[in-house]
């Protein structure tokens, strides 16, 4: 889906109305969703008073190759001639020379790069952590919250999961969505919602003009319920501690529940997301709005546009402009 199918024209239409059932190439992210992502979280600091020293570049313009003075026409190429792109180095170059030529932005510290290289595991901190000390420590926290759930015994669904699955996004989102629990694709990959019901979250958050790295996305239970059952109420009081730290660290401006399970245990309450969505609550003095789950929508199309007005609630919220084509 193309960002300009995923926003709406006026304040009556439906983006999530034309998010149904697409081919598995249009449903990952390109690099042009990976651009726009670095250069919201880069206009974020900068916003808060870093200044990156450098210019942020357009995110098309960021995915351009670069020129060269002398291109010949396509038509003067003799047939299966390879072209090789001078900006990837070769198998046989050595990765700390890569990273130590070349230019680079006055923002980016290049002894990060080296050492991430130099690295068999990848760095848990970017160049953009190095420059905000808040997300850093908050990232911190996280990673030592994430080793205890790994660990976790707690409850029996260890017992079976392939892979812990702790949470991804921003650690200082202002948004929060929180889910009930893992299905088998986030149980294989050890991430919240990748699954189909994750794709159509990916893109009900960039129709709100916003993308997957700016936001903070959670469940309730950290592992694997099997065969994709609710998680039983002694499993998520077992868990729920790891999602109160997330809350806590992160500090959310507003959480998004997605569905019955989240909805009724953050809320204590026993009253069904039909009745509660769209309908403002709080937790420990943080907004609440609950909406239907997106698995919910795949499986009913016709809560979509519920779903889409609910966004827009959240939108206004967080003080921030709908989308517009």
């Amino acid at each position: 889906m193309s960002d300009s199918d995923s926003r709406p024209q006026d304040l009556n239409s439906n983006p999530m109305d034309s998010m149904g059932a697409s081919s598995p190439d249009s449903e990952m992210p390109t690099l042009l969703d990976l651009a726009q992502g670095l250069r919201f979280r880069l206009e974020a600091l900068k916003a808060s008073g870093w200044e990156p020293g450098f210019q942020l570049s357009d995110p098309v313009d960021m995915l351009q190759p670069p020129q060269a003075d002398a291109q010949p026409e396509a038509s003067s190429l003799p047939a299966q001639t390879p072209i090789s792109s001078p900006s990837i180095p070769s198998p046989s170059t050595d990765s700390s020379e890569a990273a130590s030529s070349g230019p680079l932005p006055a923002g980016v510290g290049r002894e990060w790069i080296q050492k991430a290289t130099q690295k068999s595991e990848p760095a848990l901190v970017s160049p953009i952590e190095e420059a905000d000390p808040e997300r850093k420590k908050r990232l911190e926290l996280l990673h030592e919250i994430d080793r205890q759930v790994r660990a976790c015994q707690e409850c029996p669904l260890h017992e079976s999961r392939t892979n812990t699955v702790f949470g991804v996004g921003d650690p200082c989102a202002r948004l929060m969505f929180i889910g009930e629990g893992p299905g088998y694709d986030e149980d294989q990959q050890g991430e919240p919602f990748v699954g189909k019901a994750g794709k159509l979250l990916d893109k009900m958050i960039v129709a709100m003009g916003l993308h997957r790295s700016l936001v903070y996305i959670a469940n309730i239970v950290k592992c694997r319920p099997n065969g994709n059952r609710d998680p039983l109420p002694t499993e998520q009081q077992a868990c729920f501690p790891y999602l109160s730290q997330q809350i806590e660290i992160i500090k959310p401006e507003l959480i998004v529940t997605l569905g019955n399970v989240p909805t009724k245990y953050l809320l204590d309450t026993q009253v069904g997301i039909t009745r509660m969505r769209g309908q403002l609550q709080s937790y420990d003095g943080i907004p609440v709005l609950p909406t239907f789950h997106p698995a919910y929508l795949l499986r009913n199309p016709n809560g979509k546009r519920e779903a889409w007005d609910d966004l827009k609630m959240a939108l206004e919220i967080l003080n921030l402009p709908l989308p517009k084509k």
